[in-house]
């Protein structure tokens, strides 16, 4: 059954993200998401730091095919259309090459969380990539986070997706994920993570971590 995915709920109307949507998106990915991401946090550093012309490109990379997936999620103000949130997905095929990395050891730490064979796991050869979440701060704690992923994972669905994998390091994605009963495939400490002996995020607090989740749809 078809579901209509661009409709109103509660102040907040939900549509599918297309590439028009790619400045507002690269902006909130910046700074609404990375400057209050736990992982980066944790780093001591931002990843806002690099060279603007390589982190461009880099992020043009990296956003642009969750834009033409057909697969992410917006969230807008329905009275004054501004956008607060945004699902990112995209399809990953099995034996996909590595995506580009950002370099640093915020990129190394994701590389080894999700270093999983989610295809062998759940026998498929396509899975949805909940690539990022993130919800402006003056409408959190309004259910628009788990209204999108219900949305997105309602959308793969729709589009023959038979599973879903997001790899969480923030205690509100852990503790959304847990609840909506995706299985827990790794989990990596973020204080413990070294990398030659290095611990790279001396600023993590006590308990947090990447959790690669799977779950599936159908």
């Amino acid at each position: 059954m078809t579901r209509n995915f661009d409709d109103v709920k509660n102040g907040i109307k939900y549509e599918i993200a297309k590439l028009e949507h790619y400045e507002i998106v690269k902006h909130m990915f910046l700074h609404d998401y990375l400057e209050r991401e736990p992982l980066v946090l944790a780093s001591g550093h931002g990843i806002l730091t690099e060279d603007k012309q390589k982190l461009d490109q880099e992020l043009y990379t990296f956003l642009v095919p969750t834009l033409e997936s057909q697969l992410s999620i917006i969230a807008k103000d329905a009275e004054t259309n501004e956008i607060v949130g945004i699902r990112a997905s995209k399809v990953l095929e099995k034996g996909y090459p590595k995506e580009p990395q950002m370099k640093g050891n915020v990129s190394m730490f994701l590389e080894d969380a999700k270093d999983f064979d989610i295809f062998e796991k759940y026998g498929v050869d396509q899975v949805a990539d909940f690539t990022f979440l993130v919800v402006k701060e003056l409408y959190t704690r309004r259910g628009i986070a788990k209204e999108m992923v219900s949305r997105a994972m309602a959308l793969a669905a729709n589009k023959g997706l038979r599973v879903v994998t997001v790899l969480a390091t923030s205690p509100i994605t852990v503790n959304l994920f847990e609840k909506m009963e995706f299985d827990l495939l790794k989990s990596l400490s973020i204080r413990d993570y070294t990398l030659n002996g290095t611990i790279q995020f001396p600023f993590a607090e006590e308990g947090l971590v990447g959790n690669l989740y799977g779950k599936r749809l159908f």
